[in-house]
C-alpha cells in the first residue's frame, strides 16, 4: 500500500513537472502586435486577448478599426474578424521567433505578414 501511494506520489509529481516545464516553453501570440510598410511606418495594430478576442485597427488616411476572434491549434492561427459589418476567416501558419510573428495565409502563402511585438 505505502509503495503504490509513492508510486502514484512520483507519477503525479511528474505530471505535474512536465505541465509546468511545457508551459513556460508554449508560444503566445497573446500581446498587441504591429505590421509596419515599406518605410518602417505602423501599418496596422493587432491586439490579442488571452480570452480569444481582440482587435484590428489600420493606421492609414482612412483609420478602420474592428473586431476580432481567434484560436490557435499546433501553428495555425484561425482569425475571425469583423470590420464594418463584414465579416471575414482567414487560417494562417504561423510562426513567432522572439518578438517577430511571421503569418502565411493557408489560402495564398504569397500573402505573408510580419508583425512585431509592441
Amino acid at each position: 500500500m505505502k509503495k503504490a501511494r509513492l508510486t502514484a506520489l512520483v507519477l503525479l509529481t511528474a505530471l505535474l513537472l512536465s505541465g509546468i516545464l511545457s508551459a513556460c516553453h508554449s508560444k503566445s501570440i497573446v500581446g498587441t502586435w504591429v505590421e509596419l510598410d515599406s518605410k518602417g511606418n505602423p501599418e496596422a495594430t493587432y491586439v490579442f486577448a488571452r480570452n480569444g478576442k481582440g482587435s484590428i485597427k489600420s493606421e492609414g488616411d482612412i483609420p478602420i478599426t474592428g473586431d476580432m476572434t481567434w484560436s490557435t491549434e499546433g501553428n495555425v492561427l484561425s482569425v475571425s474578424v469583423t470590420v464594418c459589418g463584414q465579416h471575414e476567416t482567414e487560417e494562417y501558419y504561423f510562426d513567432l521567433q522572439g518578438n517577430t510573428l511571421k503569418l502565411i495565409n493557408i489560402s495564398d502563402s504569397s500573402d505573408v505578414m510580419t508583425l512585431y511585438k509592441k
